[in-house]
């Protein structure tokens, strides 16, 4: 019996091969390791049953709220609303597409949320958090949001406005600029070198490429 309770639990939460089309690019993928993003859209990769449960967390933290919105007076305009944003890049166009986890009406004020479930409450918005939120405020019109973090362990949780950021919306378009000539060429950027690589499930992909071989 124990197998069978085994089995279902997997398929559960087993994932399909993903491999993003070239020319789109998502909110929450560009702020990260860019070599990362070029394996992904190559070569596509299977989500490990160990993240796929982070992200099963995760879509609990979400659903969670999202029945909490629903119990108090503020206006639900939208949830998990679709976003995208086109970008000329020389002779052609890129995408930047996501979805808002939820659209708000605050007293006549529209704003967005983001939900986001983590080990431990920062005392500030994690800056791959602001960078994503940004395309989201841009493409709706909307001057602000908020980004509200659960803390895994005890359900805590933390909120913080965010306003829009030109500057970081810049930085986040020049990524997916660079992610973009890197594909087409078929040369690997440079990896981010960072906390990232600890939970990297492509790590040794990475690994694999020699110096000489890296773009800048």
């Amino acid at each position: 019996m124990s197998e069978v309770l085994e089995e279902a639990l997997k398929k559960a939460l087993k994932r399909e091969v993903e491999k993003p089309t070239v020319g789109t690019y998502y909110p929450s993928l560009l702020p990260s390791c860019l070599l990362r993003q070029y394996w992904i859209y190559l070569e596509g990769y299977a989500i490990s049953l160990e993240k796929s449960g982070v992200f099963k967390i995760g879509e609990l933290f979400h659903g969670f709220m999202t029945n909490a919105l629903k119990s108090c007076d503020l206006v639900v305009e939208d949830v998990e609303k679709p976003v995208v944003l086109a970008v000329r890049h020389d002779d052609s166009w890129i995408r930047i597409s996501g979805r808002v986890d939820a659209v708000l009406n605050v007293n006549g004020e529209r704003l967005i949320l983001e939900v986001k479930s983590i080990a431990k409450l920062p005392d500030e918005p994690l800056k791959h958090h602001l960078m994503q939120v940004q395309p989201y405020l841009l493409a709706l019109n909307v001057r602000r949001g908020l980004i509200v973090y659960f803390e895994k362990r005890n359900l805590s949780w933390r909120i913080f406005e965010v306003p829009f950021d030109p500057k970081l919306m810049d930085a986040l378009v020049e990524r997916a600029k660079t992610l973009h000539e890197h594909l087409l060429s078929k040369t690997p950027p440079k990896p981010s070198r960072s906390w990232e690589c600890k939970y990297c499930e492509l790590r040794e992909k990475c690994r694999s490429v020699e110096p000489k071989e890296v773009g800048e």
